[in-house]
């Protein structure tokens, strides 16, 4: 069973390409069950860009987590997993890797934190 450190929000991915965010385990519980690719735990601490430290959990059969918040997932076997279980099922590889990359970008900008102004730098202005 792994016990995430002060997470404060979690993303999930869907096979379509749809995500469902949650703060909460009653969010967990309301959330679409099957066919979750991707799982984002966003945590208390912040890395040196000032967005929330991320845990990723992808690939797997069974995502789970129960009312206290501890999360457990596993490969195959659905007794390893203890609470309100989320199933992944297997889809298009390219799809998966589109989909695993838009879970890897997100840091949460526009729902978790605010968004940030845009740098004339990163557009080529002088």
């Amino acid at each position: 069973m792994v016990v995430l450190p002060d997470w404060i929000a979690f993303r999930l991915w869907y096979g379509d390409g749809s995500n469902y965010t949650g703060k909460s385990y009653a969010d967990w519980r309301d959330a679409p069950v099957s066919d979750v690719q991707v799982v984002v735990f966003y945590l208390k601490n912040l890395d040196w860009r000032g967005d929330h430290e991320k845990v990723t959990y992808n690939g797997l059969d069974y995502y789970a987590m129960d009312r206290h918040g501890k999360v457990t997932s596993s490969v195959e076997d659905i007794t390893e997993v203890a609470g309100h279980i989320l199933s992944g099922s297997s889809i298009n590889f390219n799809k998966y890797v589109e989909i695993l990359e838009a879970a890897n970008r997100d840091n949460g900008e526009g729902w978790l934190i605010p968004k940030r102004p845009k740098s004339k730098y990163l557009k080529g202005e002088d």
